[in-house]
């Protein structure tokens, strides 16, 4: 499937969203919790993440690929979205941009974690418009810090 196909796809869905939204009798239950999205195709990552969230008063959501992630924003409309940069599919940088060139739905935060470190990658992260950045590996403490930063 080619990408333009992909983004019509995920254009109607967003009408769709919208529409369902909009009094057309769907009922949703809201929670307090902010919900996570994490877009990470390393199965270890989410697993620690899953265990780690089953601990914290967060909701907790994974996508390993990139297109399953751009989909997973715009039916869950996640509160924070954990983001690698090298994933399956649509690439992370590629999400990121279609994510913040669409005004039509409200705007995750976004923490991109990538092994992608160098300077000019972090800045072109940051002009993508990513909130924050996080280099791998990581301390899971100073994760857990800029994610609750995020959050509040």
């Amino acid at each position: 499937m080619t990408f333009e196909t992909r983004k019509i796809e995920m254009m109607q869905m967003v009408e769709m969203t919208k529409r369902n939204s909009s009094g057309s009798g769907v009922c949703t239950v809201e929670t307090k919790e902010p919900l996570i999205l994490m877009v990470e195709d390393e199965l270890i990552l989410l697993e620690l993440f899953k265990y780690k969230f089953r601990h914290l008063p967060y909701r907790f959501e994974s996508r390993d690929n990139g297109w399953d992630g751009l989909k997973a924003i715009y039916e869950l409309k996640p509160d924070l979205v954990i983001l690698d940069l090298m994933i399956p599919g649509l690439p992370g940088k590629s999400l990121l941009k279609e994510l913040r060139s669409n005004n039509e739905i409200d705007q995750p935060k976004v923490l991109v974690v990538s092994s992608k470190n160098s300077e000019r990658d972090v800045d072109d992260i940051y002009s993508l418009g990513a909130d924050d950045y996080v280099g791998k590996p990581f301390l899971l403490n100073e994760m857990l810090a800029r994610i609750e930063r995020l959050l509040k």
